[in-house]
């Protein structure tokens, strides 16, 4: 009886485990490659298309190589000359001294650490960072470095908000947060209004971004947490929204996605999300 009711529990899980995965079919297998350089390093590659995970500690670091050559660098570990320079080989590696999109989560030392060596290494034709109020920057110093430095070399400044993109040729890259002001919805103006140097506050107005290429899906969350992963879900339906990205031509699925960047306090997103592969 007890060898049944094992085989019968096999048998159920081998069944929604064919569901999941076929749910998503349309990733083709054959032409997607997973590499490990160095220990915990990780990079996705697909037709000139490459997303690089460093290990950077306690921090984050992402580099993406976009299909026609354009760079992103999601912020870039904590102020540490070995982590820096970590960062700087690994996008010199491909012969490449030019980032074209820069992004700075949120200003806590682990993902701002080293901008400023990595804006003095490289030409940076955008960066943006986190969108404050002004009387908050001064218990940023390092932003406040960061952003006078760009000014200084003529970088193009953005601030993170919903209505920023990069759209290119077979990719989109999105801002699903945080909400600009006047949005429909206030939860994180408020948030924005009034923030203080708490690290709770600072990791919320970290952005969570989704990026599609070549028919696989990414999202990327700096140390958002459970509120602003809300906000994302949330957006998706809002009217605003979906106009926005039916003037831009693209859509976005967060029903099925190949890679979450798990976020500083993960809550919903995992939840919400059918995953087609695990990193």
């Amino acid at each position: 009886m007890k060898n049944k009711r094992k085989i019968a529990i096999i048998v159920v899980l081998l069944t929604l485990f064919s569901l999941i995965f076929s749910a998503c079919s349309d990733l083709d297998q054959g032409q997607w490659q997973e590499q490990e350089q160095g220990q915990g390093d990780r990079r996705e590659t697909l037709d000139g298309f490459s997303v690089h995970y460093l290990d950077v500690g306690n921090g984050d670091c992402i580099f993406i190589k976009l299909q026609d050559g354009k760079t992103i660098l999601i912020d870039c570990a904590e102020p540490d000359d070995k982590k820096a320079q970590k960062v700087i080989d690994c996008v010199k590696g491909y012969g490449i001294d030019k980032i074209d999109y820069f992004i700075i989560t949120h200003p806590d030392a682990d993902h701002i650490g080293n901008a400023v060596k990595i804006i003095n290494e490289f030409t940076i034709s955008t960066i943006y960072l986190p969108k404050l109020s002004e009387w908050a920057l001064e218990y940023f110093p390092t932003l406040q470095q960061v952003n006078q430095l760009a000014k200084d070399k003529n970088v193009e400044i953005k601030r993170n908000d919903n209505f920023k993109s990069i759209i290119g040729d077979g990719y989109s890259l999105i801002f699903l947060t945080p909400y600009p002001s006047g949005f429909a919805d206030s939860s994180y103006n408020d948030l924005n209004g009034a923030l203080v140097p708490d690290q709770e506050n600072v990791n919320d107005i970290s952005p969570i971004i989704y990026l599609e290429s070549n028919g696989l899906r990414f999202v990327f969350t700096g140390d958002a947490g459970s509120s602003q992963e809300k906000l994302a879900l949330k957006v998706l339906n809002d009217p605003v929204f979906k106009a926005n990205m039916k003037n831009l031509g693209v859509s976005v699925n967060l029903t099925c996605i190949d890679f979450l960047k798990v976020g500083h306090q993960l809550r919903c997103l995992h939840k919400y999300i059918l995953y087609r592969q695990y990193c």
